[in-house]
């Protein structure tokens, strides 16, 4: 069936949002330049410029047909458009991070503090905070599993590492990680990222694996966590006990707040994109920071003093 070009065909391609999420995929990026062609002969060439330029930086180090026939296209628009200004920025661009405060990484297990350390320099310049390892904690050994199921409760696993932790008193975001495949003593692997379900809580447990998510990969989730500790989710859904709620999540793929995250994103911008910009400055570190004490306080976390550097 021939569409009607370009308007009934520009509809097609946002329909489909793959624009948005994910353009890995052959198909996916024809769509891609299928809508930016549209919107040029609209006469909306900055749109469609724009639209080409945040593709690219999903094609960046590839040899690709599709990569370079959006190339092309957003050679021929800035010619009548101009140069693009930008409106990407880090979080750092975006707002000064409160110095009284600090994230935290909390290695668990066998993870190793050399390659959280890693990850964290590359998040301070993203941020501008300051990013700091706790001392590590180990596996529970008796962990309860969800009725009907081989996983684990997150619940329970969090409040069974919580109770060895030692938080500084600063902490106003803290993310605990476990290598994949980690296994406790007689008991299934852990293998995903553990969110518990049963109230707000600002606490996860991330299952990495160095092999498929080196640092800037980790780097990216890592930023894109922290959204989560201040968007409104009490009525997001969730995929069982483990995941974070997606829909909560940026819906552009270039966004360093998308769901996005894997070996690609070594490729993709550690930005945020204009409305999650305008969000983010709203975020409330007071109360994040209040809340995660409270929580901690009611989980038997130690609570220390926090070092001054």
């Amino acid at each position: 069936m021939q569409i009607e070009w370009p308007e009934k065909a520009l509809r097609e391609c946002e329909r489909a949002d793959i624009y948005k999420n994910n353009v890995f995929e052959p198909q996916e990026r024809a769509i891609l330049l299928e809508r930016a062609r549209c919107l040029a002969a609209l006469g909306r060439k900055k749109e469609a410029a724009r639209c080409c330029d945040d593709s690219l930086y999903a094609f960046q180090g590839r040899n690709d047909d599709w990569a370079g026939k959006i190339a092309e296209l957003l050679k021929e628009l800035k010619g009548d458009v101009g140069e693009l200004e930008p409106i990407w920025k880090s979080g750092a661009e975006v707002r000064k991070f409160p110095e009284k405060y600090s994230i935290y990484l909390v290695p668990v297990g066998t993870a190793e503090t050399s390659f959280l350390e890693a990850v964290a320099a590359q998040v301070r310049p993203l941020l501008g905070a300051r990013v700091k390892i706790c001392a590590p904690v180990p596996i529970p050994e008796h962990l309860e599993r969800i009725k009907d199921s081989t996983d684990y409760s997150a619940a329970n696993l969090m409040s069974q590492l919580l109770r060895d932790c030692l938080i500084p008193e600063d902490a106003v975001f803290v993310v605990l990680y476990a290598n994949v495949g980690m296994r406790p003593p007689g008991r299934a692997l852990l293998s995903r990222m553990y969110v518990p379900r049963t109230e707000r809580n600002p606490f996860l447990l991330n299952c990495i694996s160095k092999m498929w998510q080196p640092e800037r990969a980790m780097a990216r989730q890592l930023v894109a966590l922290l959204r989560y500790a201040y968007v409104d989710h009490s009525k997001a859904k969730y995929n069982e006990n483990w995941d974070l709620p997606y829909d909560t999540c940026c819906e552009t793929f270039t966004c360093v707040f998308s769901a996005y995250a894997g070996d690609e994103a070594q490729a993709v911008r550690l930005d945020m994109c204009p409305a999650c910009q305008e969000e983010y400055k709203k975020a409330n570190y007071d109360k994040m920071h209040n809340d995660l004490m409270e929580y901690l306080k009611k989980a038997g976390a130690k609570i220390v003093s926090a070092e001054k550097k």
